[in-house]
């Protein structure tokens, strides 16, 4: 991760003291599981916005697939949650990211 930048695991983390706080568990619990997804697929390293490229998106989608492939819900949850994207979407989605953060 770059110094100097907030990583997207410690914005993920702060909002979800933030819902909780807000006496909003459930949208808590979600995001809580996908930061652990997050953790898990990094090997525990904070992830900065401008690592979240396409390639990485893509990665992280076989991952998920992957791991969970054993456990019928699980698929259809990642299914649901993390549904497969065209390249150029992908990228258009990147793009909208690094439009809100600076990379340098």
């Amino acid at each position: 991760m770059k110094k100097g930048k907030e990583s997207l695991t410690a914005c993920m983390a702060a909002l979800i003291l933030q819902l909780e706080k807000e006496g909003r568990p459930g949208t808590a619990h979600v995001y809580r599981s996908t930061l652990r997804r997050v953790l898990d697929f990094t090997g525990g390293v904070p992830l900065s916005f401008c690592e979240v490229t396409p390639l990485w998106l893509k990665s992280f989608q076989n991952y998920l697939q992957n791991r969970f492939a054993m456990s019928h819900s699980s698929v259809k949850v990642t299914e649901t949650y993390f549904k497969r994207h065209t390249d150029e979407r992908i990228g258009q989605m990147n793009r909208e990211i690094l439009s809100q953060v600076f990379c340098a």
